[in-house]
């Protein structure tokens, strides 16, 4: 009986997360919404962009270009 009335004001544990992480959901749609329409160079530009500033906590050794699209694509 409580166990229920406590489901019924706070929610199950899911119902928790989804509350949790619904506006985190909208702001991604609205960024994908947002760069829906942009040319592959500005998706080049902030991938760039985002290795630079993930380069920073771990620098990563990346494989020059023409070795990554020679590559089949089961290896990527």
């Amino acid at each position: 009986m409580i166990k229920w009335i406590l489901t019924k004001i706070v929610g199950t544990k899911n119902q928790r997360e989804v509350r949790r992480l619904r506006p985190i959901v909208e702001q991604i749609v609205s960024i994908e919404e947002s760069w829906n329409g942009k040319g592959q160079d500005f998706l080049l530009e902030k991938t760039k962009e985002w290795q630079g500033y993930l380069h920073r906590f771990l620098p990563m050794e990346l494989p020059p270009v023409r070795i990554v699209e020679a590559a089949p694509r089961e290896e990527l």
